[in-house]
């Protein structure tokens, strides 16, 4: 009975020290200054605006894979309408939905919204996609909101 009772005071005291460590280290995640306590206003979170974010070579990858699945998608095989795509070059994947097929200039074209997930958060984009001179060309691939 002892024995248990000095296992549990040592893991009071252990969890105890935890906490003291913690609560010390949590000061150096904001600004603690005794002059101006109150509300930390230098930590921003959500401050990077979807269009701020870089266009990098990824997207130009994602895009090309976003294609490569509207192309060759069977569209009267899809039972509710949406496609999964996932790019294992960059990570990303997402969802591609409202595919319509129609003509343009004698060019066969497939217009789309896909969503994007990424290590930056989810975008949805809007695309279009044509079948001109033998190829598949992307024609139009943003964010869906400009």
């Amino acid at each position: 009975m002892f024995r248990q009772v000095q296992e549990a005071a040592a893991i009071c005291v252990k969890l105890a020290a935890v906490a003291l460590v913690l609560s010390v280290l949590s000061a150096c995640a904001g600004k603690m200054d005794a002059a101006s306590p109150g509300i930390d206003d230098t930590i921003r979170t959500g401050s990077v605006l979807p269009g701020d974010w870089p266009e990098g070579p990824e997207i130009g990858s994602d895009a090309a894979t976003i294609r490569n699945a509207v192309t060759s998608a069977d569209l009267p095989a899809l039972t509710d309408g949406t496609l999964a795509w996932a790019n294992a070059e960059t990570g990303t994947h997402g969802t591609i939905s409202r595919i319509e097929e129609y003509m343009d200039a004698g060019d066969r074209c497939r217009r789309f919204l896909a969503s994007r997930r990424n290590y930056d958060g989810v975008l949805l984009y809007r695309g279009e996609a044509c079948l001109s001179g033998g190829s598949w060309r992307m024609r139009d691939f943003a964010p869906a909101d400009s």
